[in-house]
């Protein structure tokens, strides 16, 4: 059942995850000394940016959050370049990626007292 139904999602999926790392792409071309997101793509943003740390924690071998913390470890001192530009990049993003949320959660209005 499982796979039946990822088989009648998973190009729309693909897509979906295809167009948001364009619209960043779009977002960061030219030369930025600041990233400035806009309101109307933070999602699309907040996205891509798990899309491609998906991806690097899979290839970096990241199960639970005792291998991500790992990570530093790995950025600072592996013998291994690609791992080590892996994990800075996945640290990197997981930094820009925790930011882009405290600022969307920061435009949430409060609930009302009740």
């Amino acid at each position: 059942m499982a796979a039946e139904v990822r088989s009648l999602t998973e190009d729309a999926v693909r897509s979906a995850k295809g167009e948001r790392l364009r619209r960043v792409w779009w977002d960061l071309r030219g030369r930025h000394d600041e990233i400035r997101v806009p309101d109307e793509r933070a999602m699309a943003w907040a996205g891509a940016l798990t899309d491609v740390r998906l991806v690097l924690a899979q290839r970096l071998g990241v199960q639970d959050s005792a291998d991500a913390e790992r990570l530093e470890e790995v950025a600072a001192a592996s013998s291994d370049e690609v791992s080590r530009a892996l994990a800075s990049l996945y640290l990197a993003l997981s930094w820009l990626q925790e930011s882009l949320i405290e600022a969307m959660l920061a435009e949430v209005p409060e609930a009302p007292e009740a």
